[in-house]
């Protein structure tokens, strides 16, 4: 993931997406295209399909965020039998 100034496109969309969810987007964002769809053309339904989405991909960059910090994998499940 890129540093803290720098937002990574994922992160970006999530944000875009949960504004319109809400009805808090810019003017100058009414309209923004995703995967050739435009946010403005979306249903509520295909926004949280895309928020979903997008969600999962800003979890996976803060894992490889953290195991490239030596933080370790969150995914990893150990067990002691």
């Amino acid at each position: 993931m890129p540093n803290q100034t720098e937002k990574s496109h994922a992160v970006k969309m999530l944000e875009l997406i949960e504004a319109r969810l809400e009805g808090r987007v810019l003017k100058e964002y009414n309209e923004y295209s995703i995967a050739g769809r435009s946010l403005k053309e979306m249903s509520m339904a295909e926004l949280m399909v895309a928020r979903d989405k997008y969600r999962r991909d800003v979890a996976a960059e803060k894992a490889a965020e953290n195991i490239g910090n030596g933080l370790g994998n969150p995914y990893k499940v150990r067990v002691r039998l």
